[in-house]
């Protein structure tokens, strides 16, 4: 897994943490969702239901479960609302960058919004993407996606 960064604007300060790090696919590694789908075929797996990665994880070595990665992602997000929640107590704005790829991002924002990863919220994500996420009328404890956005000084 490699690693991935989480910096916070008010302190100008970088942290490196493997909770971002990209699925760890295993013996999927490198394979597309058909090809993933006839190797498991092969194994006797999904015959009642086609293979999904949000419910069914991945199998090998350095595989992961979702549940494994909703663990490490609400291990980070638990990080981030703390600085966050810190920094609103004060009145002080803190935007946090988090850089990463695109399935663990697609993953991240349905933590961030409290849904297991196996909930059908069909996410996508372009390569060099932005994404917002925010809390709604300033509640830390009220995470939103910020579907829109304007520009700075314009009404």
């Amino acid at each position: 897994m490699g690693n991935t960064e989480v910096r916070t604007k008010l302190q100008r300060e970088r942290a490196v943490t493997d909770d971002l790090a990209e699925w760890g696919y295993g013996d999927y590694e490198g394979l597309h969702t058909h090809e993933i789908r006839e190797l498991r075929k092969t194994r006797g797996l999904d015959q009642a239901q086609p293979w999904d990665i949000w419910r069914d994880g991945t199998e090998g070595e350095g595989s992961e479960s979702p549940q494994q990665v909703a663990e490490r992602l609400d291990r980070i997000i638990s990080k981030i609302t703390k600085l966050q929640g810190e920094a609103l107590a004060k009145q002080h704005r803190m935007d946090v960058v988090v850089v990463a790829h695109g399935h663990i991002l697609r993953a991240f924002v349905k933590r961030w919004l409290g849904l297991d990863l196996e909930s059908k919220l069909e996410l996508m994500l372009e390569p060099g993407g932005v994404c917002g996420l925010s809390y709604a009328h300033g509640s830390i404890d009220a995470r939103a996606v910020l579907v829109g956005m304007s520009f700075p000084g314009y009404r």
